[in-house]
């Protein structure tokens, strides 16, 4: 097999295989090459997901998934609405815990006198 020297950087591909560890393999098609097991940075993505392959060192044999591509059926904007009806609002510097299945989020600290609406 012949590698080209641009594999070496990251590459976008789709998640093919799951394993547990946080692992997973991911096809790179503009490489034509899969990789081995990657380490998932944040959380291990679905399968058929699009996600960003870095190599450590630019070793192929150590890919790491960085980060996730939006799914063209995910509706944009935020993830977590901290804000809204008027609830109260966070600022720079206050404690805000997220549950990163849901997306929702409290606000841990900061003046209960600031709210929206």
């Amino acid at each position: 097999m012949r590698i080209d020297p641009f594999q070496y950087y990251p590459q976008r591909g789709v998640v093919t295989t799951l394993s547990g560890n946080y692992q997973a393999k991911v096809n790179l098609p503009e490489a034509r090459f899969e990789t081995t097991l990657a380490d998932s940075c944040v959380y291990l993505p679905a399968e058929g997901v699009e996600v960003l392959v870095i190599f450590i060192n630019g070793d192929l044999n150590r890919p790491v998934i960085t980060n996730r591509f939006p799914m063209p059926e995910e509706e944009g904007g935020p993830l977590v609405e901290l804000a809204g009806s008027g609830a109260a609002v966070a600022r720079v510097g206050d404690a805000v815990q997220v549950n990163i299945q849901t997306g929702q989020g409290t606000i841990t600290s900061g003046s209960s006198k600031v709210t929206s609406g």
